[in-house]
């Protein structure tokens, strides 16, 4: 399951991918994204993603049983303070 947010003419600054199977799964994602620095709030084993200007992500590995939560590093700052 995966949902991302943002306006439907822009960019999105966030991005949400659960992954509910025992097994890793590879990932893409449609939509661009705000280029920059991604921090992760879930709970896969990543702690940041950059996006790249063009705002897309070639592939993301989802571990097993586990969330990747994305939020823009100036989302995440606005409500990390």
């Amino acid at each position: 399951m995966a949902f991302s947010r943002g306006e439907n003419n822009k960019p999105h600054t966030g991005l949400v991918i659960i992954n509910k199977a025992n097994e890793s799964t590879n990932g893409q994602w449609e939509h661009s994204l705000e280029p920059g620095r991604y921090y992760n709030v879930g709970t896969a084993d990543i702690h940041e993603v950059i996006v790249p200007p063009n705002g897309k992500i070639k592939s993301l590995r989802i571990p097993g049983r586990s969330s990747l939560m994305l939020i823009h590093e100036s989302e995440y700052k606005k409500h990390s303070l």
